[in-house]
């Protein structure tokens, strides 16, 4: 067994992402590069892995009966962090025609309040209860406790501003859904002569067939703002896959 702790802290984690909502790999503000410094894309900050391999004692002098083997691998791991943004035309708060600022926080308490533990995260991981841009009157309908938040004159005259300046929340300030997978492997030999032998392999990942979602939708400007719409694909973490393989050892 072995458990990891890690922290990644960059700008920008890839020159070739699109993980932010504008497609492209524009830091927020291309005229002050350190405001995305934060946690990295890929940083997993809680990692715990085990694994078995135990050949079954039972009838194990048994040329024909014996030969069993048992293998498994559990892991589980907090999820990837990730920002809150917008793409809108009407969005771009910092005016550098870039469309991929990131939303200011009007809700009550941290950021982390506005994620849903209590549903599926395919019916909703963030509630979208308090995101807004700065400058831009919230939905009366969706928000109606928040109010607008212009650009406060003390940044920049007040004309354009950054949405993370305003609300206190950095670059991925929030974390995804967590993954949790389990492999098991089954293999029963048959012995042919003392240098022979004939292996019969089961294996199934993720056997218990646990979802495993990605990253919800961070945009605002999309109708699925806030719901992971896909999980992993299919093999490990993704959909149940069975494998049955015959391996002739000698």
């Amino acid at each position: 067994m072995n458990y990891t702790y890690s922290k990644a802290l960059d700008d920008i984690s890839d020159a070739f992402s699109t993980k932010n909502a504008s497609g492209s790999a524009y830091g927020t503000d291309s005229m002050n590069v350190n405001f995305d410094y934060g946690p990295a894309d890929f940083n997993v900050k809680h990692r715990g892995v085990g694994s078995v391999n135990y050949q079954l004692p039972v009838f194990k002098g048994n040329r024909w009966l014996g030969g069993w083997g048992l293998s498994g691998i559990v892991t589980v791991q907090t999820g990837t962090p990730f920002s809150v943004t917008d793409s809108c035309s009407a969005c771009d708060s910092n005016r550098d025609g870039q469309f991929n600022d990131r939303a200011s926080w009007l809700g009550s308490g941290p950021v982390t309040n506005d994620i849903n533990h209590n549903i599926s995260p395919a019916s909703g991981y963030l509630t979208n209860a308090g995101w807004a841009q700065p400058g831009l009157t919230p939905d009366p309908i969706t928000q109606p406790n928040l109010t607008a938040l212009p650009c406060p004159v003390t940044i920049n005259g007040g004309f354009w501003c950054e949405g993370a300046a305003v609300s206190q929340t950095r670059r991925n300030s929030l974390v995804g859904p967590g993954y949790v997978n389990t492999d098991l492997g089954v293999s029963k030999a048959f012995k042919i002569t003392e240098t022979a032998k004939i292996t019969l392999y089961g294996n199934f990942f993720n056997i218990f067939n646990h979802p495993n979602f990605l990253l919800p939708d961070h945009n605002l400007n999309d109708a699925t703002f806030g719901q992971s719409t896909s999980t992993f694909p299919a093999g490990p973490g993704g959909a149940r896959v069975t494998q049955l393989a015959l391996r002739f050892d000698f």
